[in-house]
């Protein structure tokens, strides 16, 4: 299983912050190429709206694995 945390008052600001059409919260893993079983990831949540299918640019926020756990 793979534990990823953001930080709550970010996650509140990104959300509180968002127009009224964003009405999900889309969380992405991104895997880059690994080597030695080791394979890194970047995860993001950002809010948009549900009929939006293209990529949006915008605000995110980057979560991290648990452990260690967001600094």
């Amino acid at each position: 299983m793979l534990d990823y945390v953001f930080k709550k008052a970010d996650l509140k600001k990104i959300i509180d912050e968002s127009s009224d059409s964003q009405d999900e919260v889309l969380v992405r893993l991104q895997f880059g190429p690994g080597k030695d079983g080791i394979f890194p990831a970047r995860v993001i949540a950002r809010c948009q709206d549900a009929k939006e299918t293209s990529e949006l640019l915008g605000q995110e926020i980057s979560g991290c694995p648990r452990p260690p756990g967001c600094g």
